[in-house]
């Protein structure tokens, strides 16, 4: 498994955790504070993988690199939303995903 196909489901994973850590924390359960440090790993997990596919990109500028890099460090969850659906397609060179990075 490559990191191509990692980012969707841990984002997916945040995004789930971030929600269940909300309604813990709004009901008051005991667990909420370790659900939140959970989430906070998916986090870096996903801004990791994300500036990994961004960072070697040649089909879009310094700038730009440097603008998905910031929005994905301070709102991940919204920027990371549109990435995902949006940017992604732009970002990546479809010839790289055939590359297995795990060798």
């Amino acid at each position: 498994m490559n990191r191509f196909s990692l980012i969707k489901p841990v984002y997916f994973l945040t995004l789930a955790t971030s929600i269940f850590a909300t309604w813990s924390k709004l009901q008051h359960q005991p667990y909420a504070a370790t659900l939140f440090g959970i989430v906070v790993g998916f986090s870096i997990v996903f801004i990791i993988l994300a500036a990994l596919e961004i960072i070697p990109s040649k089909r879009i500028g310094k700038s730009e690199k440097i603008m998905w890099i910031v929005g994905l460090a301070v709102m991940t969850t919204i920027v990371g939303f549109i990435y995902l659906l949006s940017a992604r397609k732009r970002v990546l060179d479809t010839r790289r995903q055939s590359i297995d990075f795990t060798k």
